[in-house]
């Protein structure tokens, strides 16, 4: 007797993208206020890598900025170092991670991953970790948590965008409440 496998998504492709080429409507794009709020207030970046026998890996990492730049870090020696020494094509996605999906935003950004050995930035890194996620902490816990994470074999990550792809599921529902009207 054949064994039935079930799929994970058994769902027509109507269904999962009813909103085909989001990259293409620009009224469901975010504003560059927006894309800026959101990079600067947002807590995860989810970073790819690809291993080096081909596999896609996503990390979802600390990040900060410094000016205009995105940067994030990681020990020399990993994974993701050795991976983007060796080819540095990634994308990186940051989100509201609003469940309710009323104040939904994301990008998606095509990006190269540059390696950063120099010590006074890779401390700005650590420092901007400090001042985004600890910083309502005492200064002398708040040191602690640089001290942790500025250690001898950091190195920063600087994320230089190629493309950024973004959409605001406000505007989704505007504009679907838009369409059923007509």
């Amino acid at each position: 007797m054949a064994e039935t496998k079930s799929k994970a998504a058994d769902i027509s492709g109507d269904r999962v993208d009813s909103w085909k080429k989001t990259h293409e409507q620009k009224e469901l794009w975010m504003t560059q206020e927006d894309i800026d709020d959101l990079i600067r207030n947002g807590k995860v970046l989810y970073i790819s890598h690809m291993t080096k026998d081909g596999w896609p890996m996503v990390t979802p990492m600390f990040y900060c900025m410094i000016g205009k730049d995105i940067y994030t870090s990681t020990v020399k020696g990993r994974t993701k170092e050795i991976a983007y020494r060796r080819d540095n094509r990634m994308s990186a996605s940051v989100s509201r991670e609003d469940l309710s999906l009323s104040k939904e935003q994301a990008l998606t950004i095509k990006a190269r991953a540059e390696i950063i050995e120099d010590k006074d930035i890779v401390a700005k890194v650590c420092r901007g970790y400090v001042d985004k996620y600890w910083n309502m902490f005492t200064p002398a816990e708040q040191e602690k948590y640089f001290e942790t994470l500025y250690t001898r074999d950091r190195v920063a990550i600087k994320i230089n965008p190629v493309k950024i792809i973004s959409w605001d599921v406000a505007k989704m529902q505007s504009a679907q409440q838009q369409q059923q009207k007509k």
